[in-house]
């Protein structure tokens, strides 16, 4: 019992290396799937080496525990050594980059280092399964139960690792503690197994073994290698494929790759498990071996249709569970175990019966249960990577599941076939209908967005009004581009949306505009996180700006980009923009360039591996990247995030630059603005001369920036303010990576008033030098700054009041209140607004937001009387720079209501130039050509609005399609 506990032990120490490992590995080569495939495949490479040999030694072995044990203590002492020797991998890594060589030679040195770096502890982890084997097994019919119960336990013990390194350990203690930590619980298990080998424990010790069956004579002895090889081919296909379905759902937070990998090696103990249970009864051989192949096949199969129950699932789940995150846990468990406990638990009963079948006689059972084990192994190796590199981007989830079904039944044939078993081998072949079945997961069961939006009181797992303009399973992740019921379009990862036409302009915007404002003379610019491609195409036209960098780790999100060319954006094409597809982190730490700035927009850091590139130790990389004078600026939000992890990330980048500056961009996002050297006074006048051309159309457009004193009132705090703010919080460090840890657990929580109302509580005035009106800064500071948080509805500090005029305050919050009443009511409101003496339309959006309002609520009451007044304002308004396209759209809605034909075609048509996916904008455009008698235009922008609206949308059009697109029409 006691050795028992020990190899389930052993079990959990061995994943809590790899999760370890992985991680910091990661931190030198990168979050990719080639650069964590490489570094899991040298694991899984040395478990095979180590079985191997190890399962040879076996066999010669005089004391089989104190050998265990030693293999245990050369695991620890290997471990504990691994840090150091990570540490030369690095270095050794990043002189290679600086050289010459191809890129796919130095892959394949980063390929060998890894290799070698993790062969010893990985080689000596492989051969304690056919060491502890060969010592527990001691005949023929005790085979399966106790390799059954051996491999089971070993499992389970993975089970126990993953969960407290994926949920407490890194969390809590950091990434060496608790490889320090582990090792010792190694050490312990190998002198406790050494200490039981010199007792010699009565009954412990092997016995003679007595099979009658001859080694070669072992009936399926020949077919049971490349069987298990092509099952363990098989097995990783479906991990992979399962992997990029279930993220889609419970989503891809450290906490859900956890889970799923929780999922998988429960069902393979159990099945282990249960198996060993059966055993003990009766014999399990090559037939069993078979239909369990088969069985593998349909259930997985069967994943197909079950997989479209789980988004409804996960909705159901995070209603019940709330705002409390480990109850979403516990649902997202649930979910991955009805999802594939089942077919893993096939895969855990594979391998005791394949083991016996392959066993032989007693001089060679070591080296046999090394050998299969091997070989399931090097099929784990191959299969994990033609799916990872080519089934999924390629074929994509559905099929990958289809191609390895396939090859398990394609096994149990084969079985059935060495068994002579004619009429079995022949509803196998019948079977073999099923993976050809037309089965397919719908699109956009893929992109939800479920697990992060699932807790709003809108959401809809139905499409709705969205349309997908493009969905590819990529590399990385699934990307998708989709239409929105505002006429924007919206980029998202895994449902997770990065970026849009839509209110996230601003912010892609200030992304790339505040930086290069603040840097004297930007040339050489770094953008880390391509996306809709809007940053880095606002970047490369700013004036003096020779070359942007932009680094993506998703190929799919390069061709997703395309579609985002209509608002502006043709970066890709540039010739001053170079893409780089690699990981953030790994290219800034290999590049050789230095840049004057780097602005970095990645997802939220609560997605797995992000985290990364918000660490103390990756901002002290990123400065030494800075020339002098040099300018980073990292993107951040308020929302889903708590108070603590803001001041945390505030806190960390400010340990770096310590001139950090803090500016909102929108509501529910804020940029960390920091220095190599001081900013000292913002030159005022020197603003003034950079707001012009392109970057003041777009600052107006989408930011309402005119000039200087509008750029400013969206800075929120300096050096001062963010030491006051972030006192003692804690830092984010690649050893402790806290915020992706803290994050998932305010997912769901309301945070950005909490988080904008302590960013006004450390509110400062930015030094300025250069302001040469009459009035005082500070009391035009807070005037704009209060009408600026008018525009982003954000709540206005009272306390501003002493710094401004009275009345105009008065006039603020009127404008404010006006659109909040619901309709009618809101008419009387936005009227008392336009009677107020300050009134002055501008092409501010919000001003103009109101006299749509009201010019759609008074045409709704078909009082087209009072519209005249409202009507006339949006035909004089100074419009020309506004780049909403919906602003362009609805305001030709309400004149074509107007029957301002001719003003309503030119609105349309600028709302169909700079959007040409609003399907509203081109309903309403076929409706005027109608009207003017051009048919064929008409019929033209049904069809595009047809083919922009989903099934259940259509029946807008679809009438209209008929009628005017027929040529007898």
């Amino acid at each position: 019992m006691i050795l028992l506990t020990c190899f389930f032990l052993s079990g959990a120490t061995a994943l809590i290396y790899e999760v370890i490992w992985v991680r910091l590995l990661a931190l030198t080569f990168g979050n990719t799937v080639y650069a964590i495939g490489i570094v899991l495949t040298s694991f899984m490479s040395g478990l095979s080496l180590g079985s191997l040999l190890f399962g040879r030694w076996a066999d010669r072995g005089n004391n089989l525990l104190k050998g265990y044990g030693i293999l245990e203590i050369g695991i620890a002492l290997s471990v504990l050594m691994s840090p150091l020797l990570l540490e030369l991998v690095s270095k050794a890594y990043l002189t290679l980059s600086i050289t010459t060589m191809p890129l796919w030679t130095v892959s394949i040195i980063r390929y060998l280092l890894s290799f070698v770096v993790l062969l010893i502890p990985t080689t000596l982890m492989g051969g304690t399964l056919p060491v502890l084997s060969r010592y527990f097994i001691h005949s023929e019919s005790e085979l399966e139960k106790r390799l059954g119960v051996l491999y089971a336990l070993n499992t389970l013990g993975g089970v126990l690792g993953t969960f407290l390194v994926g949920f407490i350990l890194i969390r809590i203690l950091g990434l060496n503690a608790t490889l320090k930590i582990t090792a010792v619980l190694n050490i312990c298990i190998g002198a406790v197994s050494y200490y039981l080998g010199m007792k010699h424990i009565s009954g412990i010790s092997p016995e003679p073994l007595s099979d009658k069956q001859s080694f070669e004579k072992n009936q399926g002895y020949g077919f049971a290698l490349i069987a298990f090889f092509l099952s363990g081919f098989a097995a990783m296909a479906y991990e992979i494929a399962w992997n990029r379905l279930l993220v889609g759902v419970i989503g891809s937070t450290t906490y859900s790759f956890s889970i799923i990998l929780i999922g998988y090696l429960s069902g393979i103990g159990l099945g282990s498990f249960f198996v060993a249970r059966i055993s003990a009864s009766r014999r399990l051989g090559l037939l069993h071996f078979s239909i369990i192949e088969i069985l593998i096949g349909i259930t997985c199969f069967s994943t197909l249709y079950t997989f479209p129950l789980l988004p409804p699932m996960m909705l159901k789940g995070m209603q019940l569970a709330g705002e409390s995150y480990y109850g979403v846990l516990l649902v997202q468990m649930f979910i991955v175990l009805f999802f594939i406990i089942i077919p893993t638990s096939f895969f855990g009963a594979t391998f005791p019966i394949i083991a016996a079948v392959y066993s032989g006689g007693p001089d060679h059972r070591g080296r046999n249960i090394g050998n299969i084990y091997a070989a399931n192994t090097f099929g784990a190796i191959l299969g994990s990577s033609l799916a990872a590199f080519l089934f999924l981007p390629v074929f994509g989830g559905s099929h990958t599941i289809k191609i390895a079904t396939i090859l398990n039944m394609l096994i149990g044939m084969a079985g059935f076939y060495v068994l002579g078993k004619k009429r079995t081998f022949a509803f196998a072949a019948i079977l073999m209908i099923i993976p050809f079945i037309p089965a397919k997961i719908a699109d956009e069961t893929l992109v939800t967005g479920v697990s992060i939006y699932g807790n709003r009181k809108d959401f809809k797992l139905e499409p709705g009004e969205q349309h997908f303009l493009y969905l590819k399973e990529g590399l990385n992740a699934t990307i998708a581009v989709t239409t929105n019921s505002d006429g924007s379009i919206t980029l998202s990862t895994n449902g997770k949306a990065d970026g849009s036409t839509g209110e996230d302009m601003s912010t892609q915007m200030a992304l790339a505009y505040f930086p290069l404002l603040l840097h004297d003379r930007p040339e050489h610019v770094l953008v880390i996180g391509y996306g809709t491609g809007v940053t880095v195409n606002a970047a490369v036209s700013f004036p003096g700006v020779r070359k942007v960098d932009s680094v993506e780790i998703e190929p799919a999100v390069l061709e997703a980009a395309r579609l985002f060319e209509h608002a502006g954006v043709a970066s890709a094409s540039h010739p001053n923009v170079e893409i780089f597809l690699d990981d953030a982190r790994s290219h800034i730490i290999a590049s050789q360039s230095t840049f004057d700035v780097i602005i970095s927009e990645p997802s939220n850091p609560w997605i797995n591996g992000i985290g990364n590139l918000f660490s103390k130790n990756f901002y002290d990389v990123a400065i030494s990247k800075l020339n002098k004078g040099g300018v980073y600026c990292q993107w951040v939000q308020l929302y889903g995030l708590r108070s603590e992890d803001l001041k945390m990330i505030i806190n960390t980048f400010s340990s770096t630059f310590a001139n950090t500056t803090v500016w909102h961009s929108n509501p529910a996002d804020i940029m960390l603005i920091g220095s190599t050297d001081e900013f000292g006074e913002i030159d005022y006048q020197g603003l003034s001369a950079k707001l012009k051309g392109e970057v003041t159309d777009n600052l107006r457009a989408y930011l309402n920036i005119y000039e200087p004193l509008d750029f400013l009132s969206y800075y929120m705090t300096g050096p001062d303010g963010v030491r006051a703010m972030t006192n003692k919080a804690p830092l984010n460090s690649d050893d402790l990576p806290l915020l992706e840890f803290n994050a998932p657990f305010s997912l769901y929580a309301d945070t950005a008033v909490q988080n904008n109302t302590l960013l006004q509580a450390n509110l400062r005035i930015p030094d300025i030098k250069g302001y040469t009106s009459d009035r005082n800064f500070r009391q035009d500071f807070f005037f704009r700054k209060i009408l600026n948080y008018n525009k982003l509805h954000i709540p206005v500090d009272r306390s501003w009041a002493t710094y401004v005029n009275p009345e105009m305050l008065d006039y603020i919050i009127k404008r404010d209140t006006a659109l909040r009443f619901a309709y009618p009511q809101r008419t009387k409101s936005i009227q008392e607004t336009f009677d107020y003496p300050s009134m002055n339309f501008t092409a501010d959006y919000e001003d103009l937001d109101i006299l749509l309002t009201a010019a759609t609520d008074v045409i709704t009451e078909n009082n087209y009387d009072n519209a005249r007044e409202y009507v006339h304002r949006i035909e004089k308004a100074p419009i020309h720079l506004v780049k909403h396209s919906q602003f362009y759209a609805r305001a030709g809605a309400v004149l074509l209501k107007a029957n301002k034909f001719k003003k309503a075609l030119e609105f349309l048509k600028k709302s169909n130039d700079i959007n040409p996916y609003d399907y509203r904008a081109s309903i309403a455009l076929a409706d005027l050509y109608v009207h003017f008698r051009e048919l064929d235009l008409a019929c033209t922008h049904y069809k595009i609005a047809q083919a922009l609206l989903n099934n259940e949308m259509q029946y807008k059009v679809s009438d209209k399609v008929e009628r005017y697109c027929l040529k007898e029409g």
